[in-house]
């Protein structure tokens, strides 16, 4: 055999071997997801152990929100004044969180205050917050270093906040305030996720303009707003975006998966979970969540009277203990 043949084999068989090692630097990432909770917390142990049990069998997981924490849902966390949801999210073991145009319903300066207490995770690069209130635990993204692939978790908000008790937290468009930013981001992550609560329709305007912005814009938009949940991928060929939404009240769990081959995503896979009933719980997080159930109580006797009243009778009540608390001269209620 001459030297120029056994090189050859040499070289045959070398690039032979290093195969499965390209096969075995082949990783994937999930991403849970929920959005649209307004205050349903009694899912929230089940999505824990749920997620949990995953990150056993990969640690390559990230659980993320895409925000309206309050408004409806239960009697806890409206008492509570916000405490219940920050507090049972930040111990379900969420990674990245966003508010939505119902997270500041109990006050700017409350919400702020329940953030940095909890620790909640809370990402937000396009709210302009009052000097010395923006949460110090606040940061414009999270950039998580996993095993062979980092990736980084944006997050934006509502444009619009239509229900506040104040009006001090302003809110930049999505693309303005990642103008900037994304480029950084991009450089520093192999997969790009973003936040938001805009709704299906400005989901897919957003990944447009993003891409505008730099190649490929973001890899994942994890949206909420409109209540909409996609059971199947959707994937936008332009923008090379996967745009995610898993319904409402933490009655579904949404999964994202990307396989990543070290250089570029190869597959992306993503499915609803229906969290149902008979589902493992968390006990930290049930402990938790049954504590502050116990602590307010949905019926609690306040008063007691001598005989039945008609309905003209508890309106005329209702609306005198109105006119009291208000100074209203005059209360209009139905009878």
């Amino acid at each position: 055999m001459d030297l120029l043949s056994a090189l050859r084999r040499f070289t045959a068989l070398s690039m032979f071997l290093l195969l499965p090692v390209a096969w075995a630097a082949e990783t994937t990432v999930r991403i849970y997801n929920t959005g649209d909770l307004h205050a349903h917390t009694g899912n929230l142990s089940r999505i824990a152990a749920y997620v949990k049990a995953r990150r056993a069998e990969n640690p390559n997981v990230l659980l993320v929100d895409a925000g309206d924490l309050f408004n409806k849902g239960d009697l806890p966390v409206m008492v509570s004044e916000g405490e219940a949801m920050f507090d049972l999210l930040a111990a379900s073991g969420y990674d990245a969180c966003i508010l939505g145009n119902h997270g500041l319903s109990h006050g700017s300066a409350r919400s702020a205050q329940l953030i940095d207490r909890f620790r909640f995770p809370l990402v937000d690069a396009n709210s302009v917050w009052p000097e010395g209130m923006r949460p110090k635990i606040s940061r414009p993204y999270r950039l998580f270093k996993m095993a062979g692939v980092n990736v980084a978790v944006i997050g934006t908000c509502s444009e619009h906040m239509n229900h506040r008790p104040d009006s001090v937290v302003k809110r930049k468009r999505i693309p303005d305030a990642l103008r900037e930013l994304l480029p950084k981001v991009r450089e520093e992550a192999d997969i790009v996720v973003l936040l938001t609560h805009a709704g299906s329709r400005r989901d897919r305007q957003v990944a447009t303009e993003l891409a505008k912005i730099v190649p490929n814009g973001v890899d994942l938009i994890v949206g909420a707003h409109d209540h909409s949940r996609y059971e199947k991928l959707n994937f936008d060929e332009a923008s090379q975006t996967v745009i995610m939404h898993s319904g409402d009240f933490g009655r579904w769990l949404g999964e994202v998966v990307f396989t990543w081959d070290g250089e570029k995503i190869t597959k992306r896979t993503s499915r609803l979970i229906p969290i149902k009933a008979d589902m493992p719980v968390d006990p930290a997080v049930q402990a938790r969540h049954q504590a502050y159930v116990d602590a307010f109580p949905e019926t609690e006797p306040i008063a007691q009277v001598e005989q039945a009243m008609p309905r003209a009778a508890v309106t005329e009540w209702i609306a005198g203990m109105v006119r009291r608390q208000t100074g209203a001269h005059a209360v209009l209620a139905p009878t």
